[in-house]
């Protein structure tokens, strides 16, 4: 469609582009928030701080659809929109590509069904730790955040969290993330390990949380590995998505059933649940490095050079 497209462009301008759209989106959507509230709720504009500190509450299906928006123009359409104006082919220039070999797929799923005990484990542990009371309040907020969205407890109810909470927020965080973050964190880095810890330090700041922010940097690095590894983002939105889901539905289900609020107590079943999750995710791990079909080594958001002088300094 383009004659030329941005990856001909250096790679600095690149980023300002992205971020100058990034910002906007940001702008546009938070100025819009006070205007959804008021047709959703009747307040006033004025009265927008007020909901949000002391009213939110009454409103958890809000809360629910906003932050589902906010994934969408936060996320998903700045990374979408860039990747079209970058290459000719902007869906493979994210990743999505099918998974090479059958067996990455299985073991995608085993590692998303093993991360949730060793995570949500050592979150709990570093709960334990006195970071602050900037720490703790940040924490307070989240949790409560949490409890609004999942207050509700019938199946339907559930699968439109799992959808809400679990399956949009996968989708768009994968495509920013992976799709276009780590493919300029490469571009500068060049190098594999320093590439992971960038991109999974920046996923986990955007999630803004002191006393999960090593948990989620993990979550983050294993994501970031996956994709590395297999070169599809469809692997890391099911894996990302296997988690969420699991998460929201332990969430859901823990205030109600004895059996888990007494597991959570029990500190050799936690334990115990830590070292199984590590040992089997070690072993997925050790499987997908098996049946790795890594990004390429010159992947960039610009064109290599050998391929700028195969197209005569155009895409192809």
């Amino acid at each position: 469609m383009f004659k030329k497209y941005l990856r001909v462009q250096p790679s600095a301008i690149q980023l300002l582009i992205f971020l100058s759209f990034w910002s906007v989106l940001q702008l546009l959507f938070t100025a819009a928030l006070p205007l959804i509230a008021q047709r959703s709720t009747g307040l006033t504009i004025p009265d927008f701080s007020k909901f949000y500190n002391t009213q939110i509450q009454n409103y958890p299906q809000l809360m629910i659809w906003m932050q589902a928006l906010g994934a969408l123009v936060g996320f998903l359409l700045p990374a979408v929109v860039f990747a079209y104006l970058a290459a000719p082919e902007p869906f493979r220039y994210l990743g999505f590509v099918k998974p090479k070999r059958k067996g990455q797929l299985l073991w995608v799923v085993l590692l998303a069904l093993a991360m949730l005990p060793v995570v949500s484990v050592l979150g709990s542990w570093i709960k334990e730790l006195d970071l602050g009371e900037v720490a703790d309040e940040m924490e307070k907020r989240r949790e409560q955040m949490i409890q609004l969205y999942l207050q509700s407890g019938t199946v339907l109810d559930l699968l439109g969290n799992v959808v809400f909470i679990a399956l949009i927020p996968a989708i768009c965080e994968e495509v920013f993330f992976r799709g276009v973050v780590q493919r300029f964190a490469h571009t500068w880095l060049r190098k594999t390990g320093l590439t992971i810890a960038v991109s999974a330090i920046i996923f986990a700041l955007f999630h803004a949380s002191l006393y999960q922010l090593l948990p989620i940097m993990l979550a983050g690095a294993v994501l970031a590995w996956v994709y590395h590894i297999t070169s599809s983002l469809w692997l890391n939105i099911l894996l990302h998505l296997i988690f969420n889901a699991l998460q929201v539905v332990l969430a859901t289900y823990e205030n109600t059933s004895p059996q888990l609020q007494a597991l959570d107590k029990n500190t050799g079943a936690t334990i115990g649940f830590f070292a199984g999750g590590l040992v089997v995710a070690l072993l997925a791990i050790w499987q997908l490095n098996r049946a790795r079909t890594p990004l390429p080594a010159d992947w960039s958001v610009v064109y290599p050079d050998t391929e700028l002088q195969s197209n005569d300094q155009s895409p192809a």
